[in-house]
């Protein structure tokens, strides 16, 4: 790496890094409106988003800065690709689905699965003579959506069947650190921070209608991993009269399964299943 020197006193140096994802899916599938002969009228969707964020801003091991004061941040971007205003990464897949009318089979399918890797970390390393105060600040804002829906058909088929899959997964880690080894001198203050927000969800909606059995089941999965972390690395050496360390996380996760069925002369089965598996860490270390 390259030595980034100012004269003392003089001037700050700022490192940011930003930027903001959207990834969405959208599938919608709608049978053909028909009647007796036709055996079956099948509408099916399937919407599948998967996505990965990585956000970096860092001085290497072999840096070697002096400047009057040094930020250095990774964060979400303030706008949209097209300019609108963010605050989060977005990914989401959304399918809709329903079932035909008339006929022996009337069925509606839909699967969402929406995945999210999201990283966003602030690395301070390298030989640091700063003057002044040291910022360092990773901050990060995601949410993981997966909504599928089927809708029943009139109930004029002799069976009908609507069935909704969605799953949404969230993998989010959120680090600032002086890193393993740095040297901080003549800094006035150090503050790192970690801030990391994370939401999940999935849910899976809507029934079936059949004359004579009317079959409904419905199934969500959120599965939400989330850490966010402060910390002065291992061997890093500080001369600073005031250090900050702090990390601060909000983290949900929501699966929702609702199904239904219309009265059927000979069974109507309604299932809903929904599960949410989380595993959300705070860490301070130094």
């Amino acid at each position: 790496a390259l030595p980034i020197s100012t004269t003392p006193g003089t001037y700050a140096v700022t490192i940011t890094a930003t930027h903001h994802d959207l990834a969405t899916s959208t599938a919608t599938g709608q049978p053909a409106q028909r009647g007796p002969p036709a055996t079956a009228t099948i509408g099916a969707a399937i919407a599948i988003t998967d996505a990965s964020v990585e956000i970096t801003a860092s001085t290497g091991p072999t840096a070697t800065i002096d400047a009057a004061a040094f930020t250095l941040s990774a964060g979400v971007g303030s706008t949209t690709a097209e300019g609108a205003p963010a605050t989060a990464h977005q990914i989401a897949a959304t399918s809709i689905a329903g079932a035909g009318n008339g006929g022996t089979l009337g069925l509606a399918g839909s699967v969402a699965i929406a995945t999210a890797d999201v990283t966003s970390t602030a690395s301070a390393g390298g030989d640091l003579a700063i003057d002044g105060p040291v910022t360092v600040t990773a901050t990060s804002s995601a949410t993981t959506t997966a909504d599928a829906s089927a809708a029943p058909g009139s109930g004029s088929s002799e069976a009908g069947i609507g069935a909704a899959v969605a799953v949404a997964a969230s993998h989010h880690l959120v680090t600032a650190e002086l890193a393993d080894g740095a040297v901080l001198t003549g800094a006035t203050s150090l503050t790192i921070t970690a801030t990391g927000t994370d939401g999940a969800t999935a849910t899976a909606t809507g029934g079936a209608a059949g004359a004579s059995v009317a079959i409904a089941p419905f199934v969500s999965t959120v599965v939400s991993t989330a850490t966010t972390t402060a910390r002065i690395g291992t061997g890093a050496v500080i001369a600073a009269p005031s250090v900050s360390v702090t990390a601060t996380q909000i983290a949900t996760a929501a699966a929702v399964a609702e199904a239904g069925t219309e009265p059927a002369a000979t069974a109507a089965v309604g299932v809903g299943v929904a599960l949410a598996i989380t595993e959300h860490a705070v860490v301070v270390q130094i």
